[in-house]
């Protein structure tokens, strides 16, 4: 394999529970996510898209993002689900920009 890559691959792998503040864990777990997503990596991914929603339950973000790739790689239930749970986050949070987003991709189903 490539060194650069090596490296990359290195910073993915999940620190212990000890290393993490609770109120941080959501938001690391979700960033490396987006991380293992861009280098396409789907299964890391939503593996960590899961373990940000188990930390906070209303990361809204982390239920979008998973929703796409369980979309992406065919899961439609979970994908409809997370999407939904995704618009019901983003409209009680007033988020009303990605509400909209999350709607439109749900009419594409």
């Amino acid at each position: 394999m490539n060194p650069a890559f090596d490296r990359i691959l290195n910073h993915l792998e999940l620190p212990s529970e000890d290393c993490l503040p609770q109120s941080q864990a959501a938001e690391f777990y979700y960033r490396r996510g987006l991380r293992h997503e861009f280098l396409g990596m789907i299964q890391g991914a939503i593996e960590n898209y899961n373990f940000a929603i188990l930390q906070d339950p209303t990361h809204a973000n982390a239920y979008f993002k998973r929703g796409l790739l369980f979309k992406s790689i065919n899961k439609i239930s979970e994908a409809l689900r997370d999407l939904s749970k995704a618009a019901d986050l983003y409209f009680e949070q007033m988020n009303c920009e990605n509400y909209r987003k999350t709607k439109l991709v749900l009419e594409t189903f």
